[in-house]
């Protein structure tokens, strides 16, 4: 297959895809959280406050007739749906059978609020409590919102997060400590007990499990974390951490493709905070900064329908993207004009390319295609001021050829 290979330049904010704003509120608190239970229904919680659209996020109607510390929505079925979880200002649960069509409030009186809820697809629930009192525990429960009293106490500390990912197997994440300290407690008799090892770090504030193989979390510092053993064992994500960087609010989609929140503080000469959605196509490997339309402090939630059909919840504003949150071009800063006097041949090609010129503007340069997926390819020969490379293996289409020196990017369209 032909590859249409030519050298254009593409200036600062002009971006190729983005999010855009759908929706936005007065209200006296934060948006918190988002579900979808279909395509098209989904739900946002925040205090006293439900939104519901039937619409993919286009339309919202706004609930405000409960009143209660909402942080959390989740749905088990089609029909079935909680509303839960700031344990610090209050214990309020809502339950619907309906797809939120009417909420039914606290069924059962609850010895203390719950800090965050887990469903299975058989319908059993998980609630997890503890960061009020500093003893951790689980509570079980069905899908009708019957919470049965086995409790499983599992030390001291702070939870933070429960993520089952069979019948049997869970995780719960936090500053926990029993006669070892970790960060990670594990069950595999359906949330019966729960072990861990001395020395058992990894994700601290989040645990996701896009299959049950693969594992990713936010731990220490602030940074992700990954397992690729069915979560036995964790290890930070060999990336180069900007100074001063945090990651939050994972989205994972699949293995692969996941977003999430990154806040980069700088203090010099003013202090300032930077917040944007990244983006990895790569299992976390590298992080591409997507096209959001405004610099934000104050996100609380990614949520992905698919790999291209996301949601973004800022303190007022909803967002979407359907095309994968694109790439923000501003990242490549382009600071001059590539010379005239870089040569391609073939153009165009069925796979073998020679760029003359080049080593003065690229050193180990980068592929990637339209959405910023990093692309791998063979280099033949780099010597001198060539560089010759095997586009043989990838499909036809547009690809982009970059990497930065000199803290300005020369990019290739390929």
């Amino acid at each position: 297959m032909n590859k249409l290979l030519f050298i254009a330049l593409i200036f600062p904010n002009i971006a190729l895809t983005q999010w855009t704003e759908i929706y936005e509120i007065d209200h006296v608190s934060c948006l918190k959280d988002l579900v979808f239970v279909t395509d098209s229904i989904g739900f946002v919680v925040a205090k006293d406050l439900i939104l519901k659209t039937e619409t993919a996020g286009n339309s919202w109607e706004a609930d405000t007739s409960f009143k209660g510390s909402f942080e959390f929505v989740d749905f088990a079925s089609t029909d079935s749906g909680v509303i839960c979880c700031n344990p610090s200002e209050g214990g309020e649960i809502l339950f619907t059978n309906n797809l939120g069509s009417s909420w039914l409030t606290n069924l059962n009186d609850e010895p203390e609020p719950l800090d965050r809820i887990d469903f299975i697809q058989n319908g059993k629930m998980y609630g997890l409590l503890g960061s009020t009192t500093g003893f951790p525990h689980v509570i079980l429960g069905t899908d009708n919102f019957d919470f049965y009293q086995h409790d499983s106490y599992f030390g001291l500390g702070t939870p933070y997060d429960i993520q089952f990912t069979t019948e049997d197997t869970g995780f719960v994440c936090g500053y926990l400590m029993d006669e070892v300290y970790s960060s990670l407690y594990k069950s595999i008799d359906g949330g019966e007990t729960w072990q861990t090892d001395e020395g058992k770090y990894g994700p601290v504030y989040e645990i996701e499990f896009p299959s049950s193989r693969i594992g990713y979390g936010i731990g220490i510092e602030n940074h992700v974390w990954k397992s690729v053993d069915y979560g036995e064992t964790w290890g930070l994500i060999d990336i180069e951490y900007p100074e001063n960087s945090a990651f939050g609010f994972l989205e994972f989609v699949n293995d692969s493709v996941g977003f999430c929140v990154r806040v980069k503080t700088t203090f010099e000469p003013d202090y300032a905070v930077e917040s944007t959605i990244v983006k990895t196509s790569d299992g976390g490997l590298s992080w591409i900064k997507t096209d959001f339309p405004v610099d934000h402090s104050n996100f609380s939630r990614i949520y992905c329908l698919n790999s291209d059909t996301c949601f973004v919840l800022t303190c007022d504003k909803i967002y979407k993207t359907t095309n994968g949150g694109g790439i923000d071009t501003s990242d490549l800063a382009v600071s001059i004009v590539i010379p005239n006097d870089i040569l391609i041949y073939p153009n165009p090609t069925t796979g073998i390319v020679s760029i003359f010129g080049v080593n003065s503007y690229f050193e180990m340069p980068q592929l990637v295609n339209l959405f910023g997926e990093k692309i791998y390819y063979d280099i033949l020969n780099s010597e001198g001021e060539t560089i010759t490379i095997n586009l043989a293996s990838l499909p036809s289409g547009i690809y982009y050829l970059l990497n930065s020196k000199n803290q300005s990017t020369k990019i290739l369209k390929i």
